[in-house]
C-alpha cells in the first residue's frame, strides 16, 4: 500500500483557539523511549501539529529525524489531545487498516525513516521532509492481528525500558533528597541543635557537628569549609577527538556538550566522571560510569578533595551556569568564568558516607541503564526483522 493509504497523515484533531492544551516541543522527545508527554501547557493560537492520545509524532526537520526523534503521545495523559510545533508530522492508524500502536513502530522502521530523510528539501541545516512526499512510499502492511502481535512483542521491550526509567527517577530522587537534607538544609545538625534525634544511625550522626557557624554563603555546619569550585573539584578540559579514532573499537564512549556522540578506541579520562558542557550547550551535565573520552567542547569533572563523585554531581545540578556563559553567536563558558563559584566542602568523612549511600543507588541506576541499552538493541533488531517479514510473528507464539 502507499503510506498515506495505510496511515492517516496529519489527521484532523479539533482544538479551540485560545484554549490551553499540552504542548510537546522537540526537546521532550527521547529517541530511546516510546512515549512522550508534557506538563507544559500553552494556549492554542491556531498553529501547530495537532494530535490525540495514541498518535505518533515524527520529527520532520534535520537533524532531529536522523537522531530518531519519533514518539507516541501517551494514552495515559489526562488530556487526550494536544499540539506541537510544525516541525512534527502526526501519524495515526486508519480504521480497519492499521492500528495506531503499530504505526509508531512503522515510523521507527528504517525503511520509512530513511525514505523520509532522503526526501528532505531546503537549505543546509534547515532541511525538512515535505509531508506530501510520504504519499509516494509503498510499504507492505500485515494483517491487523499480526500488527497487534508485533506491537505486543516490541511493546514488552519498551515497557521494561520505561519501567527502568521510572525506577531510575525514583533512585535519583532518593539520592537528591539525602543530599539536600545533609548539605543544603543541614537536617542532622539542626536536629542536634533542637535536641532531637536526626534519624540517622549513631555512626553517621556523630559525623555532623552540633551547631552552625556563619560563612560567606550563610550559616553552615561548624568546622565545614567554603572554597572555590576549581580548588575543590578536579576539573580538566576535554580533548579534540581525532577523526581516525571515531567509531573504531566500541570500548569507550566519547562525550560532548550534548552527551554521548560516538564510540572510540581510547579514553581521555581514566575513571568515572561528570561531563559539563562548555561550548554550545553550556552548563549541560552528563555522567559516565566508566573511563571515556571527553571532547574539547566539555569539561571532565572528578571528585577532587571531596572523594565523592555523587557529591560533585548533586552540587553541580544545583548551580545555574547560565550566568557564566559568554559569547553571543556561539555560547562559550571557559573555566575562568565559573571556577571561582563558591561551594561547600564538608569533611571527607561526611562525603565518604554520602558516597557509600548514594553510590549504591547510582550502581542500581547504571545497572538499569545497561539493561535498557541491551533491551533497546534487541528491540531494534526485532523491529527490523518483524517489519521486513524476515522474522515471522509465529516464532513468538
Amino acid at each position: 500500500m502507499k503510506f498515506n493509504e495505510a496511515v492517516s497523515i496529519n489527521p484532523r484533531t479539533r482544538l479551540l483557539r485560545g484554549n490551553t492544551y499540552p504542548f510537546i516541543d522537540m526537546a521532550a522527545v527521547n529517541p530511546e523511549l516510546r512515549y512522550v508527554s508534557s506538563a507544559n501547557q500553552r494556549a492554542y493560537s491556531g498553529s501547530g501539529a495537532r494530535f490525540q492520545a495514541g498518535d505518533t509524532l515524527m520529527a520532520r526537520i534535520t537533524p532531529c529525524l536522523e537522531n530518531g526523534k519519533i514518539a507516541q503521545y501517551a494514552k495515559s495523559n489526562r488530556s487526550k489531545i494536544g499540539y506541537a510545533s510544525t516541525e512534527f508530522i502526526v501519524l495515526r492508524g486508519r480504521p480497519d487498516v492499521t492500528e495506531s500502536d503499530f504505526v509508531y513502530y512503522l515510523a521507527k522502521w528504517d525503511a520509512v525513516r530513511r525514505y523520509a530523510i532522503s526526501q528532505m528539501t531546503g537549505t543546509s541545516g534547515r532541511q525538512r521532509v515535505p509531508v506530501e512526499s510520504l504519499n509516494h512510499l509503498e510499504i507492505d502492511i500485515p494483517s491487523l492481528s499480526e500488527q497487534r502481535a508485533i506491537v505486543d512483542i516490541l511493546g514488552a521491550f519498551d515497557d521494561k525500558i520505561e519501567l527502568n526509567r521510572r525506577m531510575n527517577e525514583t533512585l535519583e530522587a532518593m539520592a537528591r533528597a539525602i543530599f539536600d537534607d545533609w548539605f543544603v538544609d543541614f537536617g542532622p545538625v539542626r536536629a542536634e541543635m533542637r535536641g532531637q534525634k536526626s534519624g540517622l544511625p549513631k555512626t553517621l550522626s556523630r559525623l555532623f557537628p552540633g551547631k552552625l557557624a556563619e560563612s560567606q554563603i550563610g550559616p553552615i555546619p561548624e568546622g565545614w569549609k567554603i572554597s572555590r569550585m576549581d580548588d575543590i573539584f578536579e576539573i580538566s578540559n576535554g580533548k579534540t577527538l581525532p577523526v581516525d579514532m571515531r567509531y573504531n573499537d566500541r570500548t569507550y564512549r566519547a562525550f560532548g556538550a550534548n552527551g554521548p556522540i560516538c564510540t572510540t578506541e581510547k579514553s581521555s579520562v581514566d575513571s568515572a566522571c561528570v561531563i559539563l558542557g562548555k561550548i554550545g550547550s553550556c552548563g549541560a551535565l552528563h555522567r559516565s560510569p566508566l573511563p571515556c573520552w571527553v571532547t574539547n567542547n566539555a569539561f571532565a569533572i572528578r571528585e577532587g578533595q571531596t572523594g565523592s563523585l555523587e557529591y560533585v554531581w548533586h552540587t553541580l545540578k544545583r548551580i545555574d551556569f547560565s550566568k557564566y556563559v559568554g559569547g553571543s553567536g556561539n555560547p562559550y563558558m571557559p573555566l575562568q568564568n565559573f571556577g571561582h563559584h563558591l561551594v561547600l566542602l564538608p569533611p571527607y568523612s561526611v562525603c565518604s558516607a554520602y558516597q557509600e549511600i548514594a553510590g549504591n543507588l547510582r550502581e542500581r541506576i547504571d545497572c538499569n541503564d545497561f539493561q535498557s541499552d541491551i533491551l533497546s538493541a534487541i528491540r531494534d533488531a526485532l523491529l527490523l526483522g518483524l517489519m521486513s517479514g524476515r522474522i515471522p510473528v509465529s516464532n513468538f507464539r
